[in-house]
């Protein structure tokens, strides 16, 4: 396997993206990759929460030409108080940051759109083969999303989310989907089986 990111202190500034915050493993993006060239042909691509575009890179590149929709408001996670996220946020222009790395590092396979979760499902209408869950961690809203996008599931979807390990993520994905599998230490996955 490549390890593509190993590669960017060689570049230059101007082509390297921005990767500020540490929040999300390159090997894990490339292992959420894969999951995503696994998913069934039929359907749509997913990401919500998006932050600075590393697993979205990923998962992109993967897929291609496939388009993956890229949703976020780029706030920061202010429904469970992250006050470093919504910090950064107020700081620097995330999403100006998103769409730089997207346009240095992505195929020209992505649609940013700019809503929180709730507003975006209410106009989708969309069968989803693959769901990369990166936003809020409190159980609610994770239980919440989820059971927003389950109607819109194909056969044998694949879903999957970051930090794992946090308890409102894990329960809330427990909670909406039933039995999901942990790995790595940092992301769940489960599969539309039944």
């Amino acid at each position: 396997r490549t390890a593509p990111h190993r590669w960017l202190p060689y570049f230059h500034p101007d082509w390297r993206p921005s990767f500020t915050e540490q929040w999300y493993d390159p090997d894990q993006a490339w292992y959420v990759g894969s999951l995503a060239r696994q998913a069934p042909e039929q359907g749509a691509y997913v990401e919500i929460g998006c932050w600075e575009g590393r697993s979205a890179v990923a998962i992109t590149q993967s897929i291609s030409p496939r388009v993956l929709f890229c949703v976020d408001h780029w706030r920061g996670n202010e429904e469970e108080g992250d006050e470093e996220s919504v910090a950064l946020a107020k700081e620097r222009d995330i999403a100006a940051t998103f769409k730089r790395n997207m346009a240095l590092m992505a195929p020209d396979n992505w649609i940013q759109d700019r809503r929180d979760w709730r507003e975006w499902i209410k106009t989708w209408d969309v069968p989803i083969a693959f769901l990369h869950l990166d936003a809020a961690h409190d159980e609610a809203s994770v239980r919440e999303c989820l059971e927003a996008v389950k109607p819109y599931l194909v056969p044998n979807a694949i879903l999957c989310g970051d930090d794992s390990y946090a308890p409102g993520v894990w329960s809330g994905a427990r909670a909406a989907l039933g039995d999901i599998q942990e790995v790595g230490g940092r992301l769940w996955v489960w599969q539309n089986t039944g």
